[in-house]
């Protein structure tokens, strides 16, 4: 075997790579890989743009040995099963990275190894799986969501009072004219808009993670804690819903920004709240416990989750 240990291809679709998920999830998770583990695995990003049966086939035949090939969330409505079950039985291992993907995808694709990105999703992947009647070697195992490496040296200010923002598409959260008053709402759906998050982040410290209950998504899908880990990540409390079992499990139940009920004025009483005990002992607790988040789920920890998770199944072949 060379230096390195194996190598790994993450496939992603070209017309979505402008899309934070490819940004994120396809670019910068090879970025992390290289920067940590440069020295024991090679990694490769793949367009993965073949629609028809027997040409994405003829592609699964071409994939190089000692090989673990990621089929991002892009790939997920693209992918065959029959191109899974080539990348297979050559001795390949091959994973597919749900993200915020619709779970239910799992009961017609089976690659070795399904990636949740959240707890919530490692529970609905197993239960998929156990539902299916040849499950085989399946597996589900548990990958967090790494936080934007164009941020890293992002963090809040000690700023004079408190400055609350929603980071994200606004359509995913409550807006009002009352709430537009106490809330600055930026945008971060494509990969183009980082500068200005980079901004808001500077100009802010107490993030809004509340979703509005009317945006569902199409299919099964449970949401990673991914505005939680960015807040942790540049120093910023959040508010949270405490019925949002993602945001419970690392937040905890003694966490005092969380709000009991989803709608405009619990989310303007959650800040009004923050705005009293700003500087106080309650907004400290707050403070370390988005620290110990930030310990728990980070870019470093997250690339070796994964060099692992890949390691073993290459050695289980």
């Amino acid at each position: 075997m060379s230096e390195r240990q194996f190598r790994l291809e993450i496939v992603y679709q070209s017309r979505h790579q402008l899309y934070g998920s490819v940004e994120l999830r396809v670019i910068q998770l090879a970025e992390m890989l290289e920067c940590y583990l440069g020295d024991r695995v090679s990694v490769r990003l793949v367009p993965f743009d073949k629609v028809q049966w027997y040409l994405q086939e003829g592609w699964a035949f071409t994939r190089p040995g000692n090989t673990a090939i990621l089929f991002s969330k892009s790939c997920l409505k693209n992918v065959r099963q029959s191109t899974l079950g080539i990348c297979r039985l050559r001795g390949l291992v091959t994973l597919i990275d749900y993200v915020d993907g619709d779970l239910g995808m799992a009961r017609h694709l089976s690659p070795d190894l399904h990636l949740a990105a959240s707890y919530g999703a490692e529970r609905e992947l197993n239960l998929v799986l156990n539902e299916k009647p040849n499950r085989g070697r399946e597996a589900v195992r548990l990958l967090h969501h790494n936080t934007d490496t164009r941020l890293e040296s992002a963090m809040t200010r000690d700023l004079e009072s408190l400055r609350p923002v929603y980071i994200g598409d606004p359509r995913n959260t409550f807006r009002s004219p009352d709430l537009a008053n106490a809330v600055s709402f930026v945008p971060f759906k494509r990969s183009t808009e980082v500068e200005e998050v980079r901004e808001a982040i500077a100009n802010s410290n107490f993030h809004i993670c509340v979703r509005n209950p009317v945006m569902r998504d199409e299919g099964n899908v449970l949401k990673p804690f991914t505005k939680g880990f960015l807040a942790a990540h540049v120093g910023a409390p959040v508010l949270a819903w405490r019925h949002d079992p993602e945001a419970m499990r690392f937040l905890g139940d003694d966490y005092p920004y969380l709000i009991e009920t989803l709608d405009e004025t619990s989310v303007l009483n959650g800040i009004a709240y923050a705005d009293e005990t700003y500087k106080t002992k309650v907004w400290e607790a707050a403070v370390d416990r988005m620290r110990s988040i930030r310990r728990e789920v980070n870019n470093q920890k997250i690339a070796v989750d994964l060099f692992e998770i890949i390691s073993a199944a290459m050695n289980a072949r």
